[in-house]
């Protein structure tokens, strides 16, 4: 299970710490997110995607075969961006 929770954050111009203010989780579980693959409930996921202005789907992308399969909500604008 891949995440784009870092990008998510950085482009949404937010700290570790402010996005765990903003969501109600500790800096602690953003982190364990982002560096350890961490994936957390559904609530709590929810709750982190709000702070973004995103989905879950938006940020925790199923594999299969070695490729994402990148949910819409992460191509829309601040999402990831296919030319890179």
């Amino acid at each position: 299970m891949k995440n784009l929770l870092r990008e998510k954050r950085q482009r949404a111009g937010l700290a570790q710490q402010g996005l765990g203010v903003k969501a109600g989780v500790s800096v602690a579980l953003i982190v364990g997110i982002e560096k350890w693959g961490y994936r957390p409930t559904p609530r709590i996921q929810a709750r982190i995607a709000e702070a973004l202005g995103c989905t879950p789907e938006g940020i925790w992308l199923e594999e299969s075969d070695g490729v994402s399969n990148i949910a819409p909500a992460c191509l829309q604008e601040g999402g990831v961006s296919m030319t890179s």
